[in-house]
């Protein structure tokens, strides 16, 4: 008989004759490996990009072919679906999937007025990357959520900062609120690195980019002539606010990862309320808060070394940062 292993929720072992198991999954929730009690890898599994099993080995990379071995035992495979070694289907709690189609073998459960709008076989509306669909019937998307916290994140760290710093309290709230979502989004995928570049450059570009328009004002900033030189200008605040920021944010996200690590073993859920409150994304969720802490106080630092004492020459105040306070 089998015994499932659960930890808020989610899946993370199996007990089968009185022997423990536990799951190797990937950022995506397959699961791409078991762990015997000794935390020794015994098997390995291997998918295509639907979710196809395309091996099963042992640590040799032998085949395994045995059907008493736990490697084919064991039915929770790709996202975690309940894999069927019969019908090479997954079942997702109300239908049959099967991932050689990329298709589910029966229509949606859920209709609607849009039922002529989609093609209701269709499985995480053919985004299988970002998407999973646990219950069959629905595509939750994982980044969204994230997206969603670290934009509320960066919003509220951006306004501390600005009313820290006697700034205005809204000066450039819609790049960092826009960019914070950018870089939750990302860092949901595992990229660290292009959430934190990617993030601060949309955040960059936002606030150019409104500093042109009508719109100026809800950055708290002055509306700006197109001219060629105030385009270079732009350009040059771009580039160098991205690499800026953004490693400032590498770093933040590391020192971050440090005080709340997401151990391995703990994945993406594939639910929204798995997302908000279960053991990952409480986890990537306090990680964001940890990291804009930390880049509130760096932007504290910095405001407070570029304010110009007495009469010396402007060259001796260039931006600096002081990261002492964090050693």
């Amino acid at each position: 008989m089998l015994y499932y292993i659960y930890d808020n929720n989610e899946i993370i072992g199996l007990k089968y004759n009185n022997q423990t198991y536990f799951y190797k999954k990937n950022l995506q929730g397959d699961i791409i490996g078991l762990y015997n009690s000794n935390f020794e890898q015994i098997v390995t599994y291997t998918y295509d990009s639907w979710g196809k099993v395309i091996t099963v080995t042992d640590t040799n990379g032998n085949e395994i072919t045995d059907e008493s071995n736990i490697a084919l035992i064991n039915p929770f495979r790709y996202r975690s679906y309940y894999y069927d070694n019969e019908t090479e289907l997954y079942y997702l709690n109300s239908r049959y999937y099967n991932p050689t189609w990329g298709r589910f073998i029966n229509i949606d459960s859920l209709f609607n007025n849009n039922i002529k709008d989609y093609n209701l076989f269709v499985y995480s509306e053919n985004n299988f990357i970002n998407f999973s669909d646990i219950q069959g019937d629905s595509a939750v998307a994982v980044v969204v959520i994230c997206a969603a916290v670290n934009a509320a994140v960066s919003f509220g760290i951006q306004v501390a900062s600005n009313v820290a710093t006697g700034e205005k309290w809204n000066k450039d709230i819609v790049g960092a609120t826009i960019g914070g979502a950018v870089g939750g989004a990302m860092g949901a995928t595992g990229s660290a690195l292009g959430s934190s570049y990617m993030g601060s450059l949309v955040e960059s570009v936002v606030n150019e980019v409104i500093s042109y328009s009508p719109l100026s004002s809800l950055n708290a900033t002055t509306k700006k002539k197109l001219t060629l030189d105030n385009f270079s200008q732009s350009a040059t605040n771009i580039l160098s606010d991205t690499f800026e920021n953004g490693t400032i944010s590498l770093f933040n996200s590391w020192v971050a990862s440090k005080i709340v690590p997401i151990n391995n073993g703990w994945f993406k859920p594939t639910t929204i309320k798995g997302s908000l409150f279960g053991k990952y994304g409480k986890r990537l969720h306090k990680q964001s808060f940890i990291s804009g802490l930390f880049g509130f106080f760096i932007s504290i630092d910095s405001e407070d070394n570029n304010k110009v004492p007495f009469d010396k020459p402007d060259i001796f105040y260039k931006p600096t940062f002081n990261y002492n306070i964090y050693h």
